[in-house]
């Protein structure tokens, strides 16, 4: 979780992707999360949708999508389909961390 925080990031400000070698050197032993903005990456529904319009509003906004997002004061949640794939959580990691540098 801590490396690909650090490579959307570094993505986010820069437009490309790090180095291995730039990765490594971003890496802490001990990470602490210095944003503002908590990211609760493969979560259950229920820690952030309290009624059925708020669901139904939510799955329309990501119709075809194999992830849903949501954001809160002081934190972006992603809650992953049974089917999402690979390239479905680094969508969403990328997705959030553009939200979370806005």
């Amino acid at each position: 979780r801590q490396r690909m925080d650090r490579i959307v990031s570094y993505f986010v400000k820069h437009a490309h992707i790090p180095t291995p070698q730039q990765v490594r050197d971003m890496e802490n032993i001990l990470w602490f999360d210095m944003s503002s903005i908590r990211l609760h990456m493969g979560c259950a529904l229920s820690k952030f949708l309290y009624t059925h319009p708020d669901l139904l509003f939510l799955a329309s906004l990501h119709r075809g999508d194999r992830y849903l997002m949501a954001c809160t004061p002081g934190s972006i949640y992603a809650v992953f389909h049974e089917g999402a794939q690979c390239v479905d959580v680094i969508q969403a990691y990328l997705q959030a961390g553009f939200l979370r540098a806005a």
